[in-house]
């Protein structure tokens, strides 16, 4: 269960409601270049896991730390799903 429950969480998870979000929040003019930078930050963050996994030898603590990693991003989403739904609700002159 724990294990299932770090997959969820791990950055790994993110990655294409990342893309997605970063896709719909810009013009279609923007999209390439937005999506580029987001796969860019996932780039680097598997860079700074190999000198993680290095000096965490073992398994169990370098998944607890990537896992962390990916709890302090929950939430942004919740506020990008705000801000967007307020931005979606403008748009219908709702608000």
């Amino acid at each position: 269960m724990t294990t299932f429950v770090m997959a969820i969480i791990c950055f790994q998870g993110m990655l294409v409601p990342s893309f997605v979000m970063a896709c719909e929040l810009f013009a279609a003019k923007y999209r390439t270049f937005a999506g580029t930078i987001i796969v860019n930050f996932w780039a680097v963050a598997m860079c700074v896991y190999a000198p993680l996994a290095y000096l965490l030898q073992n398994w169990v603590h370098l998944q607890l730390v990537i896992s962390l990693f990916g709890l302090l991003s929950i939430p942004l989403y919740w506020y990008y799903t705000l801000v967007d739904e307020l931005y979606r609700l403008a748009c219908r002159s709702k608000v």
